[in-house]
């Protein structure tokens, strides 16, 4: 991706210039490979992979130089990458919402999804927590399903619960349905005096309702606390029982729980 400083803003060549883009050279050369200096004045010459064709693409070639223009390279200054997407330079931030836009997505995230990572993001937790709630709220946690869905598991007889070892197991069901993990939601609820009922099945609803209670139950505000670690050691428990044959009647949930909780 090549990036050229305008007056005015910066301009992705990649998006202006595609038919171009595709035949470039390495995309990591230099603009010191693409030119050339005569009698103190700079001389654009773009290098093309093979299968470039000079008499179909040449017209856009010269489009290109012209708009390169008076365009020069800075003699005695080293060679530098400029992000993109911000000319002071890449930072993780930028990078998050880049992806939170939606620029390489065939879809936006929903309003509800970003407001909620916004808001996981603060929670005080451990930050191996916080990713795992991140990739729980876009539905890309490597349940059976979905490593079925990718080829990784290639035998369909693979999808069932690790817990419960008869529905399907996807994030829905591992975090919400399950039969054995209503049993400790039942439990997590009591110790937090909340109402299970209220909850809707669906993992990321029942999520959203039990921050929204917890907001009204507790004085302090807990983000995301209560929420990322019990759906955390679910996933760690379900983890024990399918990798190291765990055993699950003795898998103490809400002692745990309230473990990681307060860590």
């Amino acid at each position: 991706m090549c990036l050229v400083e305008g007056s005015l803003s910066l301009s992705l060549l990649s998006e202006r210039f595609p038919s171009l883009f595709r035949f470039a050279e390495p995309f990591c050369a230099l603009i010191s490979d693409n030119g050339f200096w005569i009698s103190g004045s700079w001389e654009w010459r773009i290098n093309f992979c093979e299968g470039f064709n000079d008499s179909v693409d040449g017209v856009r070639v010269r489009d290109l130089v012209s708009f390169l223009g008076n365009i020069t390279p800075t003699v005695g200054m080293a060679n530098s990458y400029v992000w993109w997407k911000n000319s002071t330079g890449f930072s993780v931030k930028a990078g998050y919402d880049m992806i939170l836009e939606g620029s390489y997505q065939n879809h936006r995230l929903e309003v509800d999804v970003i407001s909620a990572l916004n808001r996981m993001w603060k929670t005080k937790i451990s930050s191996k927590i916080l990713i795992f709630g991140w990739r729980l709220i876009l539905n890309k946690i490597p349940t059976n399903m979905a490593l079925v869905r990718r080829h990784i598991l290639t035998n369909s007889n693979l999808l069932a619960c690790s817990l419960y070892g008869v529905e399907e197991e996807d994030s829905n069901h591992l975090f919400g349905t399950c039969p054995v993990t209503l049993v400790w939601w039942n439990k997590f609820c009591d110790w937090l005096r909340l109402d299970l009922t209220s909850f809707p099945g669906n993992s990321f609803n029942r999520l959203l309702a039990l921050d929204l209670a917890c907001k009204s139950r507790f004085v302090v505000d807990t983000s995301w606390l209560f929420g990322l670690a019990f759906c955390w050691r679910i996933w760690s428990y379900r983890n024990e029982v399918l990798f190291n044959g765990g055993i699950l009647l003795n898998f103490d949930t809400l002692e745990m729980n309230k473990y990681v909780a307060w860590e």
